[in-house]
This record gives structure tokens, sequence and C-alpha cells, in this order.
């Protein structure tokens, strides 16, 4: 990187190459660079990103899709492809909605009780992203995604930001009967008995947190 290069330009240089000897160190000796469980769906790279990136960029970019952007070409090296989305929100430590595709800051916290279930079985995104891939090129499969899938997450948010319990539950129970049924090879088998019982007596209710396929997953309950 050349002295002369304007200082935004250096400090991401600056942070990718911290990154990438990190990674390099954690190939050569197995050692885990985050004290958050790595491969559990709890964004540990995103809060390692978000600690390298706060060290050496003492003044944020103000403009915060510009930094999700380069946040998520410095996790990127990590594990691939990223949102961004993981690190900002640790940097930023508050919750993130993305608008049209811009993240924007929400002052909000959440209306039910919720508690991380951990399913003790291993997980890999590359993995999930890649068995999501493969029934996505089913075109009936593609299609109920983006008809019911997405709209639903949709309304779940907008629930969620409106502070109405009441929707928000009957749309987490919708969300929850869809990723059993649609997106079961995210769901680990050890709590699949357990999301059936909460769906049936839905008083608890799980959702997967990240990728899936192992890790920890999201279970909600009525009440503060």
């Amino acid at each position: 990187m050349m002295s002369s290069d304007p200082p935004c330009i250096w400090m991401a240089g600056a942070t990718l190459e911290i990154i990438h000897r990190l990674r390099q160190f954690r190939e050569a000796t197995g050692t885990e660079l985050c004290d958050i469980p790595p491969g559990r769906g709890l964004g540990s790279s995103g809060a390692l990103v978000a600690a390298v990136y706060g060290r050496v960029h003492r003044e944020a970019d103000a403009d915060l899709n510009r930094r999700k952007e380069l946040l998520a070409q410095i996790e990127g090296l990590l594990h691939g492809t990223s949102s961004g989305l993981d690190p900002l929100v640790c940097h930023e430590d508050h919750a993130v909605h993305l608008r049209s595709g811009r993240p924007n800051m929400v002052d909000k916290t959440c209306i039910l009780s919720y508690a991380l279930a951990d399913s003790a079985a291993p997980r890999s995104t590359a993995v999930q992203a890649a068995a999501f891939a493969e029934r996505m090129k089913v075109p009936a499969y593609a299609r109920l995604i983006r008809e019911r899938y997405l709209p639903l997450t949709a309304r779940s948010i907008a629930a969620w930001s409106a502070g109405d319990s009441e929707h928000l539950w009957s749309c987490l129970i919708e969300l929850s009967a869809f990723q059993l049924r649609y997106l079961d090879f995210a769901i680990p088998e050890p709590l699949r008995d357990l999301w059936r019982q909460g769906l049936a007596s839905e008083e608890k209710l799980y959702k997967s947190c990240g990728a899936g396929g192992g890790g920890y997953m999201l279970r909600f309950e009525r009440g503060p």
C-alpha cells in the first residue's frame, strides 16, 4: 500500500491484511480467533471482523452502507461471500434493518421472549448455502421462496418494528412451519421433535439462526 493512497483506502487495505494474517495463523496453528464458538450461527466471524475494523478505523465511515460493503469484503476473507450485516451489527452494537437494500439503525427491542437453543450439532455455512442453492434451481421451489417465504419474513420484520406482538407471533408460527417443511435440511435432527412440539402447542416457536444446519437456533415464547 503506497503512502500516497487516500486514508480510507489505506485503512481498508490494513484491515484486510490483518484479517488475512489472522486467517493464516488460524489455519497454521488451529487456534480459534474469537471466544464466540465458531460454526454455531452466532456471528463469531462478524465479531472478529468488527473488532479488527474498530481497531484500524478509529473514525468509521459516516456512510452506513459503505461501511457495510467494506465489512462484507473483509468478512468474505474468512468464509466466502458475506452481506456485511453481522460485522456491522457487532461494530455498531445496534439492530440494523435493510430498506431497499440499504442499512438503517433500528431503535427497537424484541417484544417477545427469546433464547438460544443449542442443537449440539456441527454446521457449515458453505454446506447449507450449497444445499439451498441446489433447491433454488427447481423453479417451483424458487417461486415458493420468492412468493411466500420472503413476504412472510418481511411481514415478521414489519410486525416487530411496529411493536405488534400478536401479529409477530402469528407470523412466527407460519415462519417456523415453513422452515420445518421447506428448509428441513437447515434444521438439525436433535431439534426436529421439539420444533414440531412447539408448533403443535404454539407455546415455543423455533427459527433457524444464520444458515442453520446446526449450532444454535432461536426459540421464541410469548410474554416479555
